[in-house]
């Protein structure tokens, strides 16, 4: 009976190690951050039914390690047409915690939507890219503010919130016919009102809406291959104010890359 005791559980006790080995995160390196390390896009901007299109090279030009993470910057070279994530990721520093599970970004995001509306600067600290332990559809940052800007003499406050939604393994992506596999995705969006100051009240400039849409795509052991961004500002027809709207799609497709084999 003890020896039947004993075997049983020995036998639960391997079942239960088994268990949490099989659960343990296997996470991918879905941007291979080294120093030399270059990645080359094409980029497309449509706004206003023009187009304009031209390649750019992002490259690692740096690396700094704090609190025993090796934080990563870039430089953009042979620019015919920046892209949008690329010049972000230019602004600041990128890191990897958590095995490669978390891709984490430091810097500043540089909003010029119309030369009517002033460039708001937002700042992204510690913002998580993507996140491979957590949920498809996860919210895995949010930072929300106010920013006050004089327009055309009027006082406005600026509401918005910025999240991350992390996407998950989507399977294979054809990007410049080439078809990667377990694609990784994730997605940011900005959302903003802007209410005009008029002293007694206070009236609705822009209607709470997404304004930016950035929707990244990264290969395992490669990067960012693909990006999708719309923005979109519909103002509201007011007498004290007068904005034009803003509708703008750009793309960055991967046409070639260059790692360093460790």
């Amino acid at each position: 009976m003890r020896q039947y005791i004993l075997l049983l559980l020995t036998t639960t006790l391997f079942f239960s190690c088994e268990s949490e080995d099989d659960n343990t995160l296997q996470a991918d390196n879905y941007f291979d951050l080294s120093v030399g390390n270059s990645w080359t896009y094409n980029n497309t901007i449509t706004q206003g039914g023009n187009t304009n299109s031209g390649s750019e090279t992002l490259e690692v030009s740096g690396i700094e390690t704090i609190n025993n993470e090796d934080h990563f910057s870039f430089t953009q070279t042979n620019v015919e047409q920046p892209g949008l994530v690329t010049s972000i990721l230019t602004s600041g520093e990128l890191y990897k915690t958590n095995d490669n599970a978390q891709l984490v970004f430091t810097g500043d995001y540089n909003f010029e939507a119309t030369p009517e509306l002033p460039s708001l600067n937002f700042e992204l600290n510690n913002a998580t890219i993507y996140d491979q332990s957590a949920q498809a559809g996860a919210t895995v940052y949010n930072q929300s503010n106010t920013i006050t800007q004089e327009i055309q003499g009027v006082p406005l406050n600026i509401n918005y919130s910025i999240n991350i939604i992390n996407g998950g393994n989507i399977g294979e992506l054809t990007v410049n016919n080439e078809t990667y596999q377990n694609v990784y995705q994730s997605e940011i969006i900005i959302n903003a009102d802007i209410q005009a100051d008029l002293g007694l009240i206070n009236v609705t400039v822009l209607q709470q809406q997404d304004v930016v849409t950035a929707t990244n795509y990264f290969a395992p052991n490669i990067g960012l291959i693909r990006s999708d961004v719309a923005t979109e500002l519909l103002f509201e027809d007011l007498p004290q104010i007068n904005l034009p709207d803003v509708s703008s799609t750009s793309s960055q497709e991967l046409i070639d890359f260059s790692l360093t084999i460790d």
